[in-house]
């Protein structure tokens, strides 16, 4: 027996001193440099691509396999532009020899350092799939019978990816990862261990993954358990679930939560998410790889918050589909997380503290995101907060395709109005454009102002009709842009006349001390009609007629510097000189306008030192006020016609049977109808 183990052990170390020795004859003697053009040559034929193998290659047998490369370039494609698809300046692969006797690949390391990847989809190809050619089979192979063999078994001791770049064209949408460093294994019995820092274009991330044992994965188990987290930029994104069949991917179940800032999208989706910091959580269940379900989703930025359940088909165009409750919604939120200034009209209202916040919030158009999926989500908003106070609700559907997005039917009550809405923003072109079409038959106006902090001294019921397009990358600038009618009419309401006098009363008082302005005034009929473009809203044709005043205006507001260029013409009624109040101008911001007399403090001074000095018997003017014209046809503006026979005198004027107002033609001293015309031109009329 001692001499068969002698000469057992004899055999073994006569076998490890060949193997050894052929390995260092190998090593010493073998040069694999010499071979680069011919394994070149032979990968290229079989990938279809040209491999260049340009640095130097080393390689040992023993006790590993050991093999490194240099300066590796593969082809790409010839329809996926001109740089390599790959390109690797070292690589280190390490294989344990012995194991290989039982059919057991031990792979000791694999280094990778200083790569380059690009990858490429286009119009339906991509550039990873190559055009090698399968070899022919054998005849007779498919009768040749097979013996079962034992399964190959694998184990990677140690994978080190560092300094590489990841380069995803799709469709000429570009992302770039790079990875600083990530590091696993892959051990049957060990648990999976992944982690990995860099950066997606331009912005730090990391990640973490933790799942069972590996041996899972190689026999696709029905449930293999998985959990990490991600973090991008300031954002982290939390999973723990499982995965079923991982190697086919048949589907899984994750809880998700995250929370981070609307900005920290901007590296993936192309442009911030409108909205700053928030939270969400929701499970994700999926049946496969193409189909997976949002539950009892919680999503909240500021004020807030956000449930629902969603259906997402994760295609290569996602389509969502599903329901959400917002029970309350600040507009606030979306900003970029930055709450507005307070509004406020510093003619109208002491209540309002003046500011120099615009009226239109810059609010981006999330043009990218409107192309990056399909949708149809009913959506339902219980209250909707402004300042601290319930403003109103809302409830439509909105349906996403193809980057637009319409949002009909939209019925939205604000400050105790509705709106009924149609609403389409397009975000095909390169800015977005908006259109909207939006009545609101009993519009409580001045219930509107105050609640928009415009104005408390207006009251009364209208009807509101807007048809309104633009275009832009914000709300800003499609308002800079826009196009379109506004029309509110009204036969109900009041407004405090201050709002007209306040800065040219005492003016009026130093002329006309006699007259008595009213303090209110009860609307009999309005009508203000305004038509815009390239972002200017002009009207010619807009009245209101009061019992003690009635007004014209013209002129227009320009949405683009929120500039207001207007001009009201008012007559107070039943006094002897209201129809020789000058007219005034409405000029400023949409939030903090002001009312001056037309052509300024000159006029005021000419007509406080001069006006009752040089012109005698201003009693008897009312009676040559009113304008001398010949036969004109009415306006189309019922309202207007009816203020512009008031501002004519009334009783004097009358209505042809085709519509036209005549004045009557009593001649007046040619002194009289003089000293007229030198007042109306200090008034500026």
């Amino acid at each position: 027996m001692k001499t068969i183990g002698k000469i057992i052990i004899g055999i073994v170390i006569l076998l490890v001193v060949l193997i050894g020795g052929a390995a260092i004859y190998l090593t010493t003697q073998f040069d694999p440099n010499a071979y680069k053009a011919q394994i070149a040559s032979k990968v290229s034929e079989t990938l279809g691509r040209k491999l260049s193998i340009n640095g130097p290659v080393s390689f040992a047998v023993f006790p590993s396999i050991k093999l490194s490369l240099a300066d590796v370039t593969l082809a790409n494609a010839d329809w996926a532009g001109a740089e390599p698809m790959a390109q690797v300046k070292n690589l280190d692969a390490s294989l344990a020899l012995m194991p290989l006797l039982s059919k057991q690949i031990v792979i000791e390391g694999v280094t990778l350092k200083g790569a380059t990847l690009n990858l490429t989809q286009l119009g339906g190809r991509n550039n990873w799939t190559f055009a090698s050619a399968k070899p022919a089979e054998k005849p007779g192979a498919e009768l040749q019978k097979k013996e079962p063999t034992q399964p190959l078994s694998l184990e990677i001791l140690a994978l080190n990816i560092s300094d590489t770049d990841l380069n995803y064209n799709k469709d000429g949408k570009i992302t770039r990862l790079q990875i600083t460093d990530a590091k696993t294994s892959v051990r049957p019995a060990d648990p999976l261990a992944l982690t990995a820092n860099g950066k997606i274009n331009g912005a730090d991330f990391s990640v973490k993954i933790d799942g069972d044992k590996f041996a899972g994965i190689l026999s696709n188990a029905d449930e293999w358990p998985v959990k990490g987290n991600i973090t991008l930029a300031a954002t982290k994104i939390n999973f723990d679930g499982w995965l079923r069949q991982p190697q086919n991917f048949g589907g899984g179940q994750f809880d998700i939560t995250a929370s981070g800032n609307g900005a920290d999208a901007a590296p993936l989706m192309g442009s911030a998410l409108p909205f700053g910091a928030y939270n969400f959580k929701t499970r994700m269940t999926m049946a496969n790889a193409q189909n997976a379900a949002l539950n009892n989703l919680e999503f909240t930025t500021g004020q807030t918050k956000a449930t629902g359940n969603l259906k997402l088909g994760l295609f290569a165009r996602p389509d969502i589909n599903g329901d959400i409750t917002i029970p309350t919604l600040n507009p606030a939120d979306f900003q970029d997380g930055k709450t507005p200034a307070k509004q406020g009209m510093n003619v109208v209202s002491s209540a309002y503290a003046a500011d120099t916040a615009g009226l239109i919030p810059v609010i981006p158009l999330p043009v990218a995101a409107l192309r990056a999926a399909d949708a149809n989500i009913k959506i339902s908003i219980g209250q909707i907060v402004q300042n601290g106070n319930n403003m109103g609700a809302m409830d439509t559907t909105v349906n996403l395709n193809n980057g637009v997005l319409h949002a009909a039917p939209l019925k939205l009550t604000y400050g105790g109005n509705t709106f009924n809405s149609d609403i389409t923003l397009d975000g095909r072109g390169n800015t977005a454009a908006l259109t909207a079409n939006i009545t609101s038959p009993q519009l409580d106006y001045g219930k509107l102002l105050s609640e928009l902090k415009m104005t408390d001294r207006v009251q009364g019921i209208g009807a509101l009709t807007l048809n309104f397009s633009g275009s832009g990358s914000d709300l800003r600038q499609v308002m800079a842009n826009s196009r379109g009618t506004f029309t509110l009419t009204s036969n109900q309401g009041k407004f405090d006349t201050g709002i007209l006098f306040d800065n040219v009363g005492s003016v009026i008082s130093t002329v006309l001390p006699n007259m008595n302005i009213p303090k209110t005034a009860n609307l009999q009929c309005a009508d203000f009609t305004f038509t815009g473009a390239n972002g200017v809203w002009s009207t010619t044709q807009s009245a209101a007629d009061a019992d003690t005043v009635a007004l014209t205006m013209t002129g227009d507001a320009n949405l683009g510097n929120e500039a207001l260029n207007l001009k009201t013409t008012p007559a107070i009624k039943n006094t002897k000189y209201g129809s020789i109040i000058p007219t005034l101008k409405i000029a400023g911001d949409l939030a903090h306008p002001h009312v001056t007399s037309d052509g300024g403090s000159v006029v005021q001074n000419a007509l406080a030192a001069g006006a009752l000095a040089k012109v005698k018997g201003l009693d008897v003017l009312s009676g040559f006020m009113k304008p001398k014209t010949a036969a004109t046809t009415a306006p189309a503006n019922s309202c207007l016609a009816a203020v512009q026979r008031d501002m004519s005198g009334g009783n004097s004027t009358a209505t042809t049977a085709s519509g036209a107002v005549t004045q009557s033609n009593t001649k007046q001293p040619q002194n009289l109808n003089n000293a007229i015309k030198g007042l109306q031109g200090l008034f500026g009329h």
